[in-house]
C-alpha cells in the first residue's frame, strides 16, 4: 500500500500538483488522505478540488476531512474569528467557488477513522484535534495525550498547525530512538504501564516505522502554506513494505512560488499572505 497524506493545501494548486507528482514518482498511489483546508488563502481553490476529484477518477481513492477554511467557504462556520487577512481571503474564496467545488467542500466530514472506513486501518483523520476537529490545534504533549485517549484507533493524523511534526506515545524506557524537538517529555503515570510522550519535527526524508507499542499523532505539515520556516511544500508518504512493515516518510517538494505569488497579487489577496509563501512563516 502507498498513500500520500496531505493537509492545508489552501488553494495552492501549483504546490499540490508538485506534491502529487512527487508521491507518484515512488509508484502508483492507492490513496490520498487529505486533512482539510483544501481552500482559503490561495488563488486556485477550484483547481485544487478538481485535482483531487481527477485523482479519484483515475483510480486513486481520496479520503478528505474538512478544515475551518473549508467550512467557512461554504458558510458552515463564521469568519468572525478569522484574523483580517484570513477573513479577506475567505471572502474572496467564497465568491470564487464554482457550484461543483462548493458542493464537494460542503459534503466533507470532519472526522474519518478505520472503524468507519476499513481502508484507513489504524488511523483517525481530523483537521484539528479529535476533541474539536475543525478549530483546535494539536500544539502540546497534553493535547496529544488527551487526543489519543479520545480515539478508537492506534494513531491519529492532523493538520491545521502547518508544521510537519509527530507526537510519539511509548512505554517509558522504550529503546526506540525518537529525536527530541527540545520540548520536555510528558508522562502519563495513571495506567499500569507508565508511558511518555514526545514531539519531534519531520525533516525531509525522515522515516518513522510504526511499532506495535508506539502510538503516533502525525502532522504532514502544509502543502500550500508551510509555517515551519521552510517554503517547500510538505507531505507524508505512508507505505507498507512487502514484509508488512508500515512506515511514514516525510517529504518536502519545491514548486514555483513566484507564479503563485503573481496569481495572488492579480486576485488582490493580502500582501502578507503573498509574502509568507517565500519565508515559510
Amino acid at each position: 500500500m502507498r498513500c500520500a497524506i496531505i493537509s492545508d493545501i489552501h488553494g495552492n494548486f501549483d504546490a499540490l500538483e508538485r506534491v502529487i507528482a512527487d508521491a507518484m514518482s515512488f509508484g502508483s498511489l492507492d490513496a490520498i488522505w487529505c486533512l482539510g483546508d483544501i481552500v482559503g488563502y490561495g488563488p486556485n481553490p477550484n483547481e485544487c478540488v478538481r485535482e483531487l476529484r481527477e485523482c479519484e477518477i483515475c483510480g486513486t481513492a481520496v479520503y478528505a476531512v474538512a478544515g475551518n477554511h473549508d467550512r467557512a467557504a461554504t458558510g458552515k462556520i463564521s469568519i468572525a474569528e478569522f484574523n483580517p487577512d484570513a477573513a479577506t481571503a475567505a471572502r474572496w474564496t467564497i465568491k470564487s467557488l464554482t457550484p461543483e467545488t462548493r458542493a464537494y467542500l460542503d459534503g466533507l466530514p470532519v472526522r474519518l477513522d478505520g472503524r468507519a472506513v476499513p481502508s484507513l486501518g489504524d488511523f483517525t483523520l481530523v483537521h484539528g484535534t479529535p476533541h474539536d476537529p475543525v478549530w483546535d490545534y494539536m500544539d502540546s504533549e497534553a493535547v496529544a495525550l488527551a487526543s489519543l485517549a479520545e480515539i478508537g484507533t492506534a494513531h491519529c493524523l492532523v493538520g491545521h498547525t502547518h508544521r510537519a511534526e509527530y507526537y510519539a506515545l511509548r512505554p517509558k524506557g522504550h529503546s526506540g530512538q525518537l529525536p527530541s524537538s527540545g520540548h520536555d517529555d510528558g508522562y502519563d503515570d495513571d495506567g499500569p504501564a507508565s508511558t511518555q510522550i514526545s514531539v519531534s519535527a519531520f525533516d525531509h526524508g525522515t522515516i518513522v516505522d510504526l511499532e506495535p507499542d508506539v502510538r503516533l499523532i502525525a502532522n504532514p505539515g502544509s502543502v500550500g502554506q508551510p509555517r515551519d520556516g521552510l517554503s517547500s511544500a510538505s507531505y507524508l508518504l505512508l507505505e507498507t513494505t512487502d514484509r508488512g512493515q508500515t512506515r511514514l516518510q516525510a517529504r518536502r517538494v519545491e514548486y514555483n512560488i513566484d507564479d503563485v505569488q503573481r496569481k495572488m497579487r492579480e486576485a488582490g489577496l493580502p500582501p502578507r499572505l503573498i509574502a509568507r509563501l517565500r519565508h515559510g512563516r
